[in-house]
């Protein structure tokens, strides 16, 4: 199984991104809109989501505590501004609102810290 940013966008829960590593701002997703659009916020799911994860012969079970989800994260928008938001370690889609609506043509995402399966 692979954790392709792709994932990230494609509607399917038990599909996702991950990174590689818990290093602060080694990983990132960008939306790009392709245009300025007015937004004021982002719907996302800050972890995996399967929960009978079968590899070969093997079950693991609901895989979400047993890999990273996003604690908090630094959103970048192309007017050069910033927003820092905070997930909780929920296994579901969150919405996020930003602190006002924005115009801008992409959302770019950086993990900062992370849950992982010792909280």
């Amino acid at each position: 199984m692979t954790y392709r940013a792709e994932n990230a966008i494609d509607g399917v829960l038990n599909t996702w991104w991950s990174p590689t590593t818990k290093q602060s701002g080694s990983k990132w997703l960008k939306y790009d809109f392709g245009s300025v659009i007015s937004t004021t916020g982002i719907n996302i799911h800050a972890g995996s989501h399967y929960l009978h994860f079968v590899s070969g012969s093997k079950d693991y079970g609901n895989i979400y505590t047993k890999n990273l989800r996003i604690k908090r994260a630094k959103v970048e928008f192309s007017d050069g501004s910033t927003e820092y938001i905070d997930l909780a370690d929920v296994d579901r889609i969150q919405n996020v609102y930003f602190q006002t609506t924005r115009l801008t043509s992409y959302i770019k995402i950086t993990p900062i810290n992370y849950y992982d399966q010792y909280g």
